[in-house]
C-alpha cells in the first residue's frame, strides 16, 4: 500500500517544498543566501571562494531557481 502512495506523498512533499522555497517572504537571513546565490550563479563555490556557514547543499534549491529561472530578487 506504501509504495502505491509513495508517488502521491512525493508530489505533496515537492510541492510543499516550492511553496515554502518560491513564496517565504524575504527577511531575516533571505539578503544574505540571496548574495550567496548570486555569488554562486556567477560561478564561485560556497565555503571555498566565499564565507558560508550553512552546511553543504544548502544554497542548491536556491541555486536552481536563480540558474535557471532568474537571479531576481523576484524569483529568489
Amino acid at each position: 500500500m506504501i509504495r502505491r502512495l509513495f508517488p502521491y506523498l512525493l508530489l505533496v512533499w515537492v510541492s510543499y517544498l516550492l511553496v515554502v522555497v518560491l513564496f517565504y517572504p524575504a527577511g531575516g537571513d533571505a539578503p544574505s543566501y540571496y548574495y550567496g546565490v548570486r555569488l554562486m550563479v556567477d560561478g564561485l563555490l560556497p565555503t571555498v571562494d566565499f564565507f558560508s556557514i550553512q552546511p553543504p547543499g544548502f544554497y542548491f534549491p536556491y541555486f536552481l531557481v536563480g540558474k535557471f529561472l532568474s537571479p531576481s530578487w523576484e524569483a529568489m
